[in-house]
């Protein structure tokens, strides 16, 4: 036990100082190129804010990751040393047949990156952006990263998996209107994540979800409210689109479990998903693209009600905390308890919705 909690431990603070150290450089040069977010009637930032944090955060998971297949190849060829619990040494045969995997990952990543530099930098149509994300999609399933939910179909599998991944990529986008608020809420999430890959044994999830939480972590020191640099599309999209694929690889039913446990993952990112949806039917019910910013977000209407930007992100991330923890109980709990826990998240989501109708009107859009 203990050797898994120093690894753990050491990759996630890895993650952290990258992220940290790489943070400030990246605004100076963000602030030097005038690459910087300028206020609009739509957002909440009153002077011009650098963008480019989404770099530091994608750094802050490879850089670790990559750090950790060297210590493994070095292991590998050079010899184990015997000082070295077997715990840890009995994972190296794993490590280097999920290396492939973790190479394709982060190259899909890769991609969402820079296009998100480049939409940060001059927008780039909707549609295009959907095309590529969603074809990074594709290419993720095509290599073997698949949701079945228990249906043999391929087609079926290839449908979901895509979507998964391509809506959750979008709804932590779209979670991105608020200073500290995406990035704190993939941070909740991916720890939760994380509790649910660690019991299940899933070593390659965890150890990426531990890099996630902590390049995330190492970006909120300097983006939580008032924030002193943005994410951008290309910070948003990446961690998006990262709990996408790690939650398709990640296992939630096992011989003898519920099958109400693979509902975890929607149940974990309920509120993203269901900001994602709301605000896409409301811009939808007016006619317009889905994907046109405007301030409809809960986050938004939590502001109308007077809560300030601390308070409504500080409810965010409670609220998210709370709903991860319903989550957990699936793995626990039979059928009965089960039904118990969708109708507390449920009840939870009207909630949300009550507050939302609230802040709606008082803001002038019911």
């Amino acid at each position: 036990m203990i050797p898994y909690v120093a690894v753990s431990a050491v990759i996630f603070v890895s993650s952290l100082v990258v992220s940290a150290v790489l943070v400030p450089i990246v605004r100076r040069v963000s602030l030097r190129a005038g690459f910087v977010d300028h206020p609009a009637e739509r957002k909440v930032h009153r002077a011009p804010m650098p963008l480019g944090g989404g770099v530091a955060i994608f750094l802050g998971v490879l850089l670790p990751a990559l750090a950790g297949v060297a210590v493994v190849l070095i292991l590998h060829h050079g010899g184990v040393p015997a000082w070295l619990p077997a715990q840890l040494t009995d994972h190296i045969g794993g490590v280097l047949r999920v290396m492939p995997r973790l190479f394709l990952v982060m190259g899909g990543g890769l991609v969402l990156v820079v296009m998100g530099l480049l939409d940060d930098r001059r927008p780039i149509p909707a549609g295009l952006k959907l095309i590529v994300q969603l074809a990074v999609a594709f290419g993720l399933w095509l290599a073997g990263i698949r949701i079945t939910v228990f249906v043999g179909s391929h087609a079926f599998s290839a449908v979901v998996t895509v979507l998964w991944i391509t809506v959750v990529t979008n709804a932590f986008n779209f979670l991105d209107n608020m200073d500290g608020l995406s990035a704190g809420v993939a941070a909740i999430s991916g720890a939760i994540f994380l509790a649910v890959a660690a019991a299940a044994g899933q070593f390659f999830v965890s150890a990426s979800l531990l890099c996630l939480i902590g390049a995330v972590t190492g970006f909120l020191l300097y983006n939580f409210p008032p924030a002193r640099i943005f994410m951008g599309d290309a910070g948003s999209t990446f961690i998006g689109y990262l709990l996408g694929v790690l939650t398709a690889m990640l296992t939630f039913y096992t011989a003898g479990g519920g099958l109400f446990r693979v509902l975890a993952p929607v149940v974990i990112l309920a509120l993203p998903l269901y900001d994602f949806t709301s605000v896409v039917l409301i811009r939808l019910s007016e006619g317009r693209s889905p994907f046109q910013p405007d301030k409809r977000h809960f986050s938004h209407r939590l502001a109308a009600l007077g809560l300030s930007t601390r308070q409504v992100v500080l409810t965010i991330y409670l609220v998210t905390f709370s709903l991860g923890v319903s989550a957990t109980f699936l793995f626990a709990v039979g059928p009965v308890g089960a039904v118990t826990v969708l109708v507390q998240v449920l009840a939870m989501i009207a909630v949300i919705w009550t507050l939302e109708r609230a802040g709606g009107k008082r803001n002038g859009n019911a």
